[in-house]
């Protein structure tokens, strides 16, 4: 049995908020970094960050429901006042407010959502680029090891020594 004891966590945020606390907890999860980043300026990196696969689309998607449902927030306000009208407007944007409305008809509340992610995805990457970066890069890791180096005696006066010496021009 899963335990979705974590989700009491967006009851802290206010029922604007939680919607882009919970895309920015999946967007920035080291594991789908690693896994879905593209660093590449020709490519549309925030679409590949929210898992675009059709069964990830799905499971983000029944992930947000049980967060709504273990928080006690209101689903159709959520869904309809707080996610649709940015979704329409970014939908807007790239001409496709004809299908958002077909998945309105049609019940694709995963689709919607989707798209809505997709809509504030951009926002939390420009937000959180360095530590997407870190992440991607694994720097923090380097860093750490580097300031081991440094604070170790015998390191210090051995070969970082002799490394400072033959740069300096004494050897």
């Amino acid at each position: 049995m899963t335990d979705y004891s974590h989700y009491k966590r967006y009851n802290q945020y206010g029922i604007t908020d939680v919607t882009y606390y919970f895309v920015r907890d999946i967007v920035l999860d080291p594991s789908n970094i690693k896994e879905h980043y593209v660093n590449d300026d020709n490519y549309e990196y925030g679409y590949s960050l929210f898992n675009q696969d059709e069964d990830e689309i799905w499971e983000n998607y029944r992930t947000f429901r049980i967060m709504i449902n273990k928080c006690n927030f209101d689903y159709c306000f959520m869904m309809y006042k707080i996610i649709l009208p940015p979704t329409l407007e970014y939908a807007d944007e790239f001409d496709m407010t004809k299908d958002v409305l077909d998945w309105l008809k049609k019940d694709n509340e995963d689709q919607i959502f989707n798209i809505y992610a997709i809509s504030i995805v951009d926002e939390i990457i420009n937000r959180y680029e360095d530590y997407i970066n870190d992440i991607y890069n694994n720097t923090t890791a380097k860093k750490i090891a580097l300031m081991k180096l440094r604070r170790n005696k015998i390191v210090n006066e051995g070969i970082i020594l002799k490394i400072s010496m033959m740069r300096c021009g004494l050897f």
